[in-house]
């Protein structure tokens, strides 16, 4: 029984402990590639989704009107990117708070019976 409890504590705090942390990382990984904030921000004031706006050969009011929609396509570019920017930002830094609860639930879940029985024997459970 006591090589038992000690194979399980050491898987514990050992293998299960770094499988913990390799899935923390790659779903931080997976996040990453899902808002792809570095990407966005390289790109932040590309055109966005535009379809035609080209200026070459065409008249001086056709090529102001293209410059124009270009600058407007830019404007509606960077503000959407801001915002994807933004939320990914947002549930990195949520993420990370719930993944730092999970290691601490994961390094203290093997002395919790032992705290319940303490409790329970003293009467406050």
């Amino acid at each position: 029984m006591v090589m038992l409890v000690g194979a399980l504590f050491s898987w514990w705090y050992g293998v299960g402990l770094r499988e913990q942390i390799a899935k923390i990382k790659m779903s931080f990984v997976v996040n990453n590639d899902r808002f792809s904030i570095g990407l966005l921000l390289r790109t932040l004031f590309q055109p966005f989704r535009q379809i035609s706006a080209d200026s070459g050969g065409r008249s001086v009011e056709e090529r102001m009107r293209s410059g124009f929609d270009k600058l407007i396509s830019r404007f509606i570019g960077a503000i959407v990117r801001s915002f994807v920017i933004i939320a990914g930002l947002i549930v990195t830094i949520f993420m990370a708070v719930i993944s730092f609860i999970r290691i601490v639930l994961w390094l203290t879940m093997p002395a919790l019976p032992i705290v319940g029985a303490i409790l329970l024997t003293i009467g406050m459970a």
